[in-house]
């Protein structure tokens, strides 16, 4: 069916739906089974047989498969030699290409989960009852409905438009707002810029409301075409991963160049008793050592890394939609939060009533004007009108004042509007800081408003003003928000309503202050911001007065700071801002133009700037900030996906946490990169030594690919999954511009390298000393057992001891699986001569052991002095 062109019943038969009551929840069901999820296609399915092809590839891999074919082929057909060593060499390549695959397909599911976890939700009538589900459980045949700073869920037909204004930019390229209305005289024909009874997926809601008809989902809707015909980017193509890739061709450089200077020196100082066979075997091993000592897998195994930290994030409720946002969001050093609902609990309460004469609480036994005050803010309240179960957008101070009108005047909502009927209103706007119901009261048309002190008591006539704002005052000091009601009879309801003829005129009625309670152990996490040396600033909607006075209670607003309102701001200039921005901890009554100000200004002065919104207006200044905060269960589809974070539970508490494990995350990426680089460069330095002052090459091509497979990656990649370390928050924020292969990496990576590699040429020395072999299975061990056991103590700045080894269950694991397999290897006689090792003495076995701890006992010492210098410095 062409849906823009064909008549409303003739869709309502083909969907066979009610366009008023909706579908029922057994119909939508077996639709969604029909149908499947409303999720356009996320692209090409990458197989793990097709990574596995990929790390298969590499030039040394490929050369060395040859050489074990070549090998294997001599051995079955030309020579009696064994076939061990070119099998096994098979064997390793294959595990290694597994493994790596395995690897880059863990991250790149992470990846995935990390993109598909923001997904919208929306307002659809199901059973006859306007009700909040995830977008993607929309079916054809669904009525929903839609309002300003929404995206629309999936393609429909309108049924009912309010004003209705698109974004359509992504579907038809036009930069121009789309004006969407009822129209059923389009032709078959009709492009689909021009096809404005239908509203599209992904578009934006910039003005107005409708209700339309779901005729498309998933790969059906009109986005999902156009992304399958130019959308064919590559999804694991991420900022980090490019630079991982970028430093692993800069040491693959490097390392080909040594492993030429192997080749050579091997050539002419390894004494053989064949030139050739020596030639052969030199010409293996340094192509092995190519493959083992280039970090291929580095930017899977930093992937992985983030991947993890993505997954322990989600299960704190907080969503990073790019894989970039997370490097940033670990250096933020400033905060600008939204008080109502993020550092508070969006949950109002009325705690005071003024009836003109007195400030009292309210309760049942209030007199009948303090009743009249909340029972006239229920009525000119939005919420409750058409209740809708989990709507992120209902108005808590709005359901504040219902509740207490319920509670203490013994009055629901539902029956107040039946004794009591709405005939129009004006909806509350930003910029008056009003609403205003008209009501049918007693039989008379009454006019009702609500809305700020500061907006609404200039309105009334005969009205004390200074004994109004002074109430207002005091209410305002005991962090309570204020709302003031005014009302006034009409003799005939207008047509129109304007607020310039209903906001006029009115008669004083009272205010009510309602108590937004801090966040559960937000004084602790303040403080833990602190610490962290990240600074917290509060931007709210309300009266200064209220903001500054929640804002002491929680420890944000300190003695040598103060509050300031838009009006304020927007009397300094850019310069004044710049050198006062460090002072204002609070800012009240700021517009959206304000915010970006605010957040320009700490970035000039250095800062990483975090900031959380959640209405339309945010969304420029979510995108100017380095991180972009959106709330998940509240505000706008519009701020969620300009943000480059979404809380999911609107938490400041969730925020901080995300940032702890972000900084964890970098942790992570810098141990797994030290780690491959130190024991790739001990195994580079241990082959270059004993060739140059013993003539011999103490490590074949099988020993090589066994220490990458056992003794690299599978310890590396379990050193990504290390949890945050509990002094994470006490140290400040690292700059934005430092490298992961900064000064102090570097330094400690080749002192981690050169002593691994000189412990391993111990050990050959004395193994030497016996026999070549003997020195060349002891030298296998110690960098075998010495990169694992260096792997524990690279864990923690902190020495062993006071590092808790259970925290990472997973790296322990790992090395006592690799631990246990070279043992395994050393000692089962079989398995030794296969891989081109020999027996070894008890002697040299508890000598080999001391090698192998050699690093670890040197790391943890460096560890001890470097606190006691740190303690010195301070």
């Amino acid at each position: 069916m062409i849906w823009h062109s064909a008549d409303l019943s003739e869709i309502r038969a083909e969907l066979a739906c009610d366009l008023e009551q909706g579908l029922n929840t057994a119909d939508a069901k077996k639709r969604l089974e029909l149908y499947g999820k409303n999720q356009a296609d996320s692209g090409r399915q990458v197989f793990f047989g097709e990574l596995f092809v990929a790390h298969m590839k590499s030039i040394p891999v490929v050369i060395l498969l040859l050489s074990a074919v070549v090998h294997l082929f001599m051995t079955l057909f030309l020579t009696d030699g064994s076939i061990l060593t070119p099998v096994i060499t098979l064997v390793l390549l294959t595990l290694n290409g597994l493994i790596g695959a395995y690897l880059e397909s863990k991250a790149d599911k992470s990846s995935g989960q990390m993109q598909h976890m923001t997904f919208p939700k929306a307002r659809v009538w199901r059973d006859g009852r306007l009700r909040m589900i995830s977008a993607d459980e929309l079916v054809p045949g669904d009525i929903i409905e839609v309002q300003e700073g929404d995206f629309i869920p999936a393609d429909a037909r309108l049924l009912e438009s309010n004003e209705l204004r698109c974004d359509e930019q992504r579907i038809t390229g036009e930069a121009v707002v789309a004006i969407k209305e009822i129209n059923d005289s389009l032709t078959d024909i009709c492009p689909v810029g021009q096809r404005n009874n239908i509203i599209y997926a992904t578009a934006q809601v910039t003005q107005g409301s409708a209700k339309a008809i779901v005729v498309e989902t998933g790969a059906g809707c009109e986005y999902a075409k156009l992304e399958r015909i130019g959308d064919l980017s590559d999804p694991s193509a991420t900022p980090i991963r490019n630079r991982m890739q970028k430093i692993g061709k800069v040491l693959q450089y490097i390392v080909s160049g040594i492993a030429m200077l192997v080749f050579v020196l091997g050539i002419f100082l390894v004494r053989d008793t064949d030139m050739y066979i020596n030639i052969l075997n030199m010409f293996t091993t340094s192509v092995a050592l190519t493959v083992a000592a280039v970090p291929y897998s580095l930017a899977v195994l930093v992937s992985v890394a983030y991947g993890y930290g993505i997954l322990r994030i989600l299960r704190k409720k907080a969503v990073i939609k790019k894989f970039g946002s997370l490097e940033t969001l670990g250096t933020v050093s400033v905060i600008c939060a939204d008080k109502t609902g993020t550092l508070t609990r969006d949950h109002m309460e009325v705690k005071s009533v003024f009836d003109g004469q007195e400030i009292s609480a309210p309760d049942q036994s209030s007199n009948n004007r303090v009743k009249s005050i909340l029972m006239y803010g229920a009525l000119c309240c939005d919420a409750g009108t058409e209740q809708i179960a989990d709507d992120p957008n209902t108005d808590a101070t709005e359901l504040g004042i219902i509740d207490a009108a319920q509670k203490y005047c013994g009055v629901d909502k539902h029956t107040l509007e039946n004794t009591c009927p709405r005939l129009g209103s004006i909806p509350f706007d930003g910029e008056r800081k009003l609403m205003t119901t008209v009501n049918m009261i007693d039989g008379r048309p009454v006019v009702i408003v609500r809305g700020s002190t500061d907006m609404l008591l200039p309105l009334c006539d005969g009205l004390d003003q200074k004994t109004a704002e002074e109430v207002n005052h005091a209410m305002a000091q005991n962090a309570l928000r204020v709302i003031a009601i005014g009302y006034k009879y009409l003799s005939e309801v207008p047509t129109v309503l304007q607020a310039s003829e209903l906001e006029c005129g009115l008669t004083f009625l009272g205010m009510m202050g309602l108590r937004d309670r801090p966040r559960a152990q937000i004084d602790t996490t303040l403080n833990s911001c602190r610490t962290a040396g990240i600074r917290t600033v509060m931007i709210t909607g309300e009266y200064i007065t209220a903001a500054a006075a929640a804002a002491k209670q929680i420890g944000i607003l300190g003695e040598d700071q103060y509050a300031v309102t838009g009006e304020d701001l927007q009397k300094l200039s850019d310069e004044q801002l710049l050198h006062a921005v460090e002072r204002i901890a609070v800012y009240s009554r700021i517009t959206s133009e304000d915010k970006i100000r605010i957040v320009r200004a700490w970035q000039k002065r250095g800062h990483v700037v975090a900031l959380t919104g959640d209405g339309i207006s945010d969304a420029e200044s979510l995108r100017v900030a380095d991180v972009g905060c959106a709330m998940g269960s509240s505000g706008s589809d519009i701020a969620r996906e300009s943000a480059d974070v979404t809380l999911q539970d609107n938490n400041f508490n969730t925020l901080v946490t995300a940032i702890a494990y972000c900084r964890s995350i970098y942790d992570n990426i810098r141990r797994v990169i030290q780690y491959l680089l130190s024991v790739n460069l001990a195994e580079l330095l241990t082959l270059l030594l004993v060739i140059v002052l013993f003539g011999d090459c103490p490590l074949d091509a099988v020993q090589l690919l066994l220490l990458t497979v056992l003794a690299k990656s599978i310890p590396a990649a379990a050193l990504g999954t290390e949890p945050p370390a509990p002094d994470i928050m006490r140290r400040a924020p690292r700059d934005k511009e430092e490298s992961f292969l900064s000064r102090r990496l570097v330094t400690h990576t080749f002192l981690h390298g050169i002593i691994l590699a000189g412990a391993a040429v111990i050990a050959y020395t004395f193994g030497h000393a016996r026999d070549a072999q003997q020195g060349a299975t002891m030298a296998f061990g110690v960098l075998a057992l010495g990169e694992v056991f260096s792997s524990v103590g690279l864990r923690s700045r902190n020495p062993i001891w006071k590092n808790h080894l259970l925290k990472n269950k997973g790296l322990l694991a790992c090395c006592a699986f690799v631990t246990a397999i070279v043992c395994l290897i050393l000692v089962v006689p079989f398995l030794r001569v296969a891989c081109g090792l020999t027996q070894l003495w008890s002697y040299q076995w508890a000598l080999m052991l001391v090698c192998s701890l050699l690093p670890l006992v040197i790391i943890e010492i460096g560890k001890i002095f470097s606190k006691k210098k740190a303690r010195r410095v301070r």
